[in-house]
C-alpha cells in the first residue's frame, strides 16, 4: 500500500524521482522506508495489518523454519542455509 503511494509520488516530478533515486542509492532499504514514511505516515490500520501479518504469517513460518535452519551456516555469518531433513 505504501509502495503504491511512493510510486505515485515519484512519477509526479523529476525532483521526486531524483529524491527516490537518492534514497535508493545512498540509504538502501532503510532510506526508501524513511522516504515512504515521510510521504505517507503509517496509520493505525497499517499497524494493525502489520501486526496481524506478523502473527498469522511470519511467526508460524519462523516456527517451522527455525528448527530446520538453526545453526546451519554456509561459512558466511549472514547466510543461513536450510537443509530439508526429509530428503533422502
Amino acid at each position: 500500500m505504501h509502495a503504491r503511494v511512493l510510486a505515485d509520488w515519484a512519477v509526479q516530478s523529476a525532483a521526486n524521482r531524483d529524491s527516490l533515486l537518492t534514497a535508493i542509492t545512498t540509504g538502501g532499504p532503510q532510506g526508501v522506508l524513511d522516504l515512504a514514511l515521510s510521504i505517507s505516515p503509517l496509520t493505525l490500520a497499517d499497524l494493525i495489518f502489520l501486526r496481524t501479518t506478523r502473527l498469522t504469517v511470519l511467526d508460524p513460518a519462523i516456527a517451522i523454519l527455525d528448527p530446520i535452519c538453526r545453526g546451519a551456516t554456509d561459512g558466511a555469518d549472514d547466510i543461513v542455509v536450510c537443509h530439508d531433513s526429509r530428503s533422502p
